[in-house]
């Protein structure tokens, strides 16, 4: 019983999580991070998967633009990597949300839509406490096992 519950629950779990899915035309449109979790200022990418409706004997061109905080950050040009499935380069400037708007055409027909990433971006560095210069969330235990190694260099050393 327990295990047909935990199934059901995993199915229902969607297979990107960082990933919105929007309709445009008779399409569904998955949108999303390329790699997740986003890293601010790491090379990633926009991808776009064509849920429903997607048709490989019409053309496709898409086309499309990020968002951070309301203002443009770049400008994309998306290639279809494999049938129903679009990618475009880009690497995220700053930590946070960001929105993208998509034009153009999917199998031949018209493709407007603004999704917003649901994952943000995250810096690649954790947070520094203050005045330690250390990170924040480091634990106790990694940093007792930091100070053991340096005292034990420091025995090592005054013996030679």
């Amino acid at each position: 019983m327990r295990i047909a519950v935990v199934l059901a629950l995993v199915m229902l779990v969607p297979a990107a999580a960082g990933h919105a899915t929007v309709s445009a035309s008779d399409l569904a449109l998955n949108v999303g991070w390329s790699q997740e979790p986003p890293v601010a200022r790491a090379p990633n990418g926009i991808e776009v998967v064509v849920r429903a409706g997607y048709d490989a004997a019409n053309a496709s061109a898409l086309a499309g633009s990020v968002l951070y905080k309301g203002a443009l950050v770049a400008n994309l040009t998306f290639a279809e990597s494999s049938p129903g499935r679009f990618e475009a380069m880009f690497a995220p400037p700053h930590s946070g949300h960001y929105v993208v708007l998509l034009d153009g055409a999917v199998s031949g027909r018209s493709v407007t839509a603004s999704v917003a990433l649901p994952e943000r971006a995250h810096d690649p560095l954790p947070a520094r406490s203050e005045g330690t210069g250390l990170p924040a969330n480091l634990p106790l235990e990694a940093i007792l096992v930091v100070l053991a190694l340096v005292g034990a260099a420091l025995v090592v050393a005054r013996r030679r």
